[in-house]
């Protein structure tokens, strides 16, 4: 299919750190690792979110887990109330105004992601990302997680 052991499709909520999560991991895999940002998971969860395409739903999940079947692996990078509350207060968000609609947001993933764990669990790794030194953390378990492909 690809030149890549597994595509990482790197998931979370607005202020979540995924541009940096990514430029990170980018960096110390010397870029051979397909990182991306966003997926199918997003774009469930956004059509939930705002009410769109509801109908379109189900297929996404279907093309999703079709994916997570093959080379994908999603990273759901998990934050901290606090850490999101601060981290928005410091740099706001062009999309939403309030953080409670990222805490809306963040539930939906939740529940999305409960669904991928029960139904793919080795296609799933769940992450904090709530400082700097968790990405080191982070950096070993994907480490981890390549070696057991």
């Amino acid at each position: 299919m690809n030149n890549y052991k597994k595509i990482f499709l790197i998931e979370g909520v607005d202020c979540s750190g995924k541009d940096y999560f990514d430029e990170f991991m980018q960096k110390k895999f010397k870029y051979k690792i397909l990182f991306l940002i966003r997926g199918i998971l997003s774009n469930i969860v956004y059509n939930i979110y705002y009410d769109r395409n509801i109908k379109d739903v189900p297929t996404l999940r279907k093309k999703m887990y079709k994916m997570l079947q093959e080379d994908f692996c999603i990273l759901y990078l998990s934050v901290d109330s606090a850490i999101l509350d601060k981290r928005f207060s410091e740099r706001g968000d062009e999309v939403h105004k309030k953080i409670s609609s990222i805490f809306k947001i963040r539930d939906i993933y939740g529940k999305e992601v409960k669904k991928i764990k029960k139904k793919y669990p080795k296609s799933l790794i769940i992450l904090n990302n709530n400082s700097i030194d968790d990405l080191d953390i982070n950096y070993n378990k994907i480490q981890e997680y390549l070696e057991l492909c």
